[in-house]
């Protein structure tokens, strides 16, 4: 009776095992998931914060900037600063995963770091959002305007 009870405790100790490696597989999965949609969310932001510097410059060169240019051009590369920053250490995030897992501490410090960064970026982006100039452009009235 003895041999039984040792004998179904190693039976239990080796599928706590596989239990516990078939869920830091899902869990690795899962974060690549994470990392993947947070870079294709970093690229479509990067790419409209591009696309509305590219407006100010416009808009500038015609001799017609924006109220607060010199502030909206500020964030906007600010922004771009701290997206290649996250971009960075999403990768940096992506390779410590991929190897032992004896590195928790400078994954969560790394995982910390991102979600800073990104909640920064998108304080950032409500202020450029804030300060842009969505009215009619300049030289022209509402008067004007047909309705």
């Amino acid at each position: 009776m003895g041999e039984r009870h040792i004998e179904n405790a190693g039976e239990d100790e080796v599928d706590a095992r596989v239990r516990e490696k078939k869920q830091k597989n899902l869990t690795g999965r899962m974060l690549k998931r994470k990392i993947l949609s947070q870079g294709m969310f970093d690229i479509a932001l990067l790419s409209a914060n591009a696309s509305y510097m590219k407006l100010l410059w416009l808009q500038y060169l015609e001799g017609n900037p924006p109220n607060f240019f010199h502030l909206l051009v500020t964030l906007l590369v600010l922004s771009f600063i701290l997206q290649i920053m996250v971009g960075i250490a999403l990768f940096a995030h992506f390779v410590m995963h991929g190897q032992n897992h004896e590195k928790h501490e400078k994954l969560d410090s790394c995982s910390i770091t991102v979600t800073a960064l990104v909640l920064i970026i998108t304080v950032i982006n409500v202020l450029i959002t804030t300060f842009s100039d969505h009215s009619l452009p300049r030289g022209t009235s509402e008067q004007n305007t047909p309705q």
